[in-house]
């Protein structure tokens, strides 16, 4: 489904703890098997999630995150 950004409903997700909405400047779903053949090497959504979670390491420490509890 191709929808315009004004469509994408950013005031509502920027209130909710819960919801993530990523906005790519090159497209969604359609982008997921890019290359020649789709299968040619990393695809789209492996690259992303790489960025994600690099970032998510680098920048743990200014994450706001309760540690876990190890009691029951």
């Amino acid at each position: 489904m191709f929808i315009s950004c004004s469509a994408i409903p950013l005031d509502e997700a920027s209130k909710s703890d819960h919801v993530t909405i990523v906005v790519t400047a090159r497209g969604g779903h359609i982008a997921f098997l890019d290359g020649l053949l789709g299968f040619s090497g990393p695809s789209y959504m492996e690259r992303v999630f790489a960025q994600f979670f690099a970032a998510v390491f680098e920048h743990a420490s200014d994450l706001d995150v309760p540690s876990p509890s190890l009691a029951n």
